[in-house]
C-alpha cells in the first residue's frame, strides 16, 4: 500500500537528480473516501510548490504526512515557471524535512470528532401531542430552511424543483431523500443524515397521527 514512506522517497529521488518534475499523490478523503489528489511542482530538485486542496504550504505540510495514500506518480517536466503559483515555492530541503516518515511514527488514528449536531437545534414534533399532523408545506419549508445554510438563496428553487417531480404530499419519503441527497453533496452522508434527522423524525411522529 501506499504511503508516507514512498510519498518521501520519491521527493528524495527527484532531488538527488536534480530533477524537473510534478509529483503527484493520490488519497481518500476521510469523510466520504472520494478519491482527491494534489502534486508538487518542483523545478530543478531544489525548488518547489504544493498544489493540496487549495490550502498554504504550511496547512499542507501539517495535514499530508496523514493523508490515506493510494498512489504516489511523478511526470518528468522540461521546466516548471513557479513564480505563477498560488503560493509561494519553498526549498525542497525543507518539505523533504517536513514529510519524514521519522517525525511521524505514530500513525495512530485520532478519534473521529463527534459529528456536528446540527439536527438537536430543530425542535422536533412531541410525540405525546397525537394531534400533531406534519404537513408537506411545512416540511418543505423546514428543508428549505436547512438547505439556505448550505446552498443560500438558491435553496428555494432547489427544493421546488425536486417538489415538481416528487411531490411531498404524494410522495413525502422520495422528496426527503433527494433533498438529503443536496445536502450530502456539500456535507458527506453522514453530517447530511444528522442533519435531516429532526425533519425524519418529525414526518415519522406527524405522519403515524394523521
Amino acid at each position: 500500500m501506499t504511503d508516507l514512506n514512498q510519498l518521501h522517497a520519491a521527493l528524495e529521488s527527484i532531488k538527488q537528480n536534480s530533477k524537473t518534475a510534478k509529483l503527484f499523490f493520490y488519497f481518500l478523503n476521510k469523510d466520504d473516501s472520494q478519491m482527491l489528489s494534489g502534486f508538487f511542482s518542483i523545478s530543478q530538485g531544489q525548488s518547489c510548490c504544493i498544489s493540496y486542496l487549495n490550502k498554504p504550504n504550511e496547512v499542507a505540510l501539517s495535514e499530508i504526512p496523514h493523508l490515506h495514500f493510494t498512489k504516489v506518480t511523478s511526470l518528468p517536466a522540461t521546466s516548471i515557471d513557479l513564480s505563477n503559483q498560488p503560493f509561494p515555492a519553498c526549498g525542497l530541503d525543507e518539505i523533504i524535512s517536513r514529510l519524514d516518515p521519522a517525525n511521524h511514527v505514530t500513525p495512530l488514528q485520532a478519534p473521529e470528532p463527534e459529528p456536528l449536531r446540527v439536527a438537536a437545534i430543530v425542535e422536533p414534533a412531541k410525540a405525546s401531542e397525537p394531534h400533531v399532523f406534519y404537513s408537506h408545506v411545512a416540511m418543505q419549508q423546514d428543508v428549505t430552511n436547512l438547505l439556505e445554510s448550505l446552498y443560500g438563496s438558491s435553496a428555494q428553487k432547489r427544493v421546488e424543483e425536486i417538489a415538481l417531480t416528487s411531490p411531498p404530499h404524494q410522495y413525502p419519503t422520495d422528496f426527503l431523500n433527494k433533498c438529503k441527497l443536496h445536502a450530502s453533496l456539500m456535507l458527506g452522508p453522514k453530517k447530511a443524515d444528522e442533519m435531516f434527522k429532526a425533519i425524519y423524525e418529525k414526518f415519522a411522529h406527524g405522519h403515524s397521527s394523521h
